[in-house]
C-alpha cells in the first residue's frame, strides 16, 4: 500500500498529529480569547478545577471513556472537544490527498490548523488573536525558505494584495459610513496569508470571501437567527474558508476564471 516511505510517513504522521494537533487546538480556542496562557497551567476542569492526568486527555478516546463528563466532579464536558480533535484530522487528511511532500504537507496541515482556530474563535469572540496571525507568518517564512513555490517575490505580493485590500476596504468604510467595516484582525490574517499562498491564490481568497461570508449569513437567516441592523458579522471564518479553497483548488479555479474571460 505504501511503496512510498515518505507516504507512510506522512499517513502516520496525519493521524496521531491530526487528533493531537486538535486538542491543543482546543487549549488555544478556549484560552487565547481570555488572555491566558497555552503553556501553564496545565489543563483542568474548568467546573471543580482539578488538574487533568496523561489519561484524561487522550483525543476523542478520553471523552467516549469519560462519557462525556470531568472524572473527579462529573460536571459536562462540552462535545466541542472531540468535534474539534476529528475536525482538525479531517482537514489533515484532506491535505493528504494532496500530498506532495513531507514538508510541504506538514506546513499546509499547521497553516490549516491555524485558520481552523482563528475561525472558531473570530466565530465566537470576534477576534483574531495576533498569536495565530504571527504562527501563520512564520509557516510561511519557513515555506519561504525551505519550499521553491511561490517565489518569494509573489509571497510578497501577496502579503501587500491580501493586507492591503482589507486595509483598504477599512478606510473607505470608515470614511464614507463612519465604521470600520474590515477588523485589525482581519488584515493582519490577510498579510500572513498572503505571505504562505502567494498573491494569484490570494486574490482567488479575497474573490471568494464576500460570497463565503455572504452565505454564511443567509444560512443564520434560514436557521431563524436574525441579524440586527447594526450586528457584526466574523469575517474571518469566510476569509479562512475562503483561503482553505484557494490552497486547494486555487489553480483550478484560476484555469476555469481565465478560460471563462478568454471566450
Amino acid at each position: 500500500m505504501f511503496a512510498d516511505p515518505d507516504a507512510f510517513l506522512a499517513f502516520l504522521w496525519t493521524i496521531l498529529g491530526g487528533v493531537t494537533v486538535g486538542s491543543f487546538l482546543n487549549v488555544c480556542i478556549y484560552r487565547l480569547p481570555r488572555g491566558e496562557s497555552i503553556v501553564t497551567p496545565r489543563s483542568h476542569c474548568p467546573a471543580c478545577e482539578r488538574t487533568l492526568r496523561w489519561n484524561d486527555l487522550i483525543p476523542v478516546c478520553s471523552y467516549l471513556w469519560l462519557r462525556g463528563r470531568c472524572r473527579y466532579c462529573g460536571a459536562p464536558v462540552s462535545i466541542q472537544y472531540p468535534l474539534v480533535e476529528l475536525a482538525n484530522l479531517g482537514l489533515w487528511l484532506l491535505a493528504l490527498a494532496f500530498f506532495d511532500g513531507l514538508t510541504s504537507l506538514v506546513l499546509l496541515q499547521l497553516f490549516l490548523s491555524a485558520l481552523f482556530t482563528l475561525s472558531l474563535i473570530d466565530y465566537h469572540a470576534m477576534i483574531i488573536p495576533d498569536q495565530i496571525n504571527l504562527t501563520i507568518t512564520i509557516l510561511a517564512i519557513i515555506a519561504a525558505i525551505l519550499l521553491p513555490l511561490p517565489a518569494l517575490s509573489e509571497r510578497l505580493l501577496g502579503l501587500l494584495l491580501g493586507s492591503g485590500s482589507l486595509l483598504l476596504i477599512s478606510l473607505l468604510s470608515l470614511k464614507f459610513w463612519q465604521r470600520q467595516g474590515i477588523g485589525t484582525g482581519d488584515i493582519k490574517m490577510m498579510a500572513a496569508c498572503g505571505l504562505y499562498l502567494g498573491w494569484q491564490l490570494t486574490a482567488v481568497a479575497l474573490c471568494l470571501s464576500p460570497y463565503l461570508a455572504l452565505l454564511g449569513v443567509l444560512i443564520r437567516r434560514v436557521a431563524g437567527k436574525a441579524l440586527a441592523r447594526d450586528h457584526l458579522v466574523p469575517f474571518g471564518p469566510a476569509l479562512a474558508l475562503a483561503c482553505l479553497l484557494a490552497a486547494f483548488w486555487g489553480e483550478e479555479i484560476l484555469i476555469i476564471y481565465w478560460n471563462f474571460i478568454g471566450r
